[in-house]
């Protein structure tokens, strides 16, 4: 019965956030520390953005799997849920697309999300 109540948590119950980069007009980018895990070619976490306004489908949150090249310079997010309210809460949207490379632009929180975390991911 505990197990069946874990997979019923949603994940960004479980996740510890930890703020990273912020805009101007109030938006924030947290990922989960303890969620980042590497392989031979890429890093994988857990970002979870609240935006300060509503997007055009009144979305306040969202949470995304990224895959990142640290060596190249490019993101992909693997999935991405929306949610109406704050920090991944109440029910979400998945959106179904096919997941595509993107570069990481300089001087944004892109950017500061993806320094973070390949320096983060770096083997000792």
């Amino acid at each position: 019965m505990i197990l069946l109540l874990f997979t019923l948590v949603p994940y960004s119950v479980l996740a510890e956030w930890t703020e990273i980069a912020s805009t101007a007009n109030g938006d924030t980018y947290s990922i989960d520390l303890n969620r980042i895990t590497h392989d031979d070619q890429y890093v994988y976490y857990w970002r979870l953005s609240n935006y300060a306004i509503p997007t055009k489908y009144d979305d306040l949150s969202g949470v995304a799997q990224v895959k990142v090249d640290c060596m190249s310079a490019m993101t992909m997010d693997i999935s991405m849920t929306f949610y109406k309210q704050h920090d991944a809460k109440g029910e979400g949207e998945t959106l179904d697309r096919r997941p595509k490379w993107n570069n990481v632009h300089p001087n944004g929180t892109a950017e500061v999300l993806f320094n973070a975390v390949c320096e983060i991911a770096q083997p000792d």
